[in-house]
């Protein structure tokens, strides 16, 4: 939990490894911003957050995994 000012984040990523290399991911993302705001500001603050989150999410499994192959190319 961070403290902005007046306002409270919570954000918490789990990721669980499944049967055949599959991942299940679960974000959390919670937001108290110590005064009413309407609902559509919250909603569309949180589509966008977690848009970018999985988006950097993948951005970064893609390089480990080029990264990964490019080591498993140089030892053969």
């Amino acid at each position: 939990m961070q403290n902005h000012g007046d306002s409270l984040v919570y954000r918490n990523i789990r990721v669980k490894p499944l049967p055949g290399g599959a991942s299940l991911a679960t974000y959390t993302f919670v937001v108290d911003p110590g005064s009413a705001i309407p609902g559509f500001i919250a909603k569309k603050a949180d589509r966008k957050g977690v848009l970018d989150t999985w988006k950097a999410i993948e951005k970064e499994a893609q390089r480990r995994e080029a990264m990964r192959s490019a080591q498993a190319s140089a030892r053969s």
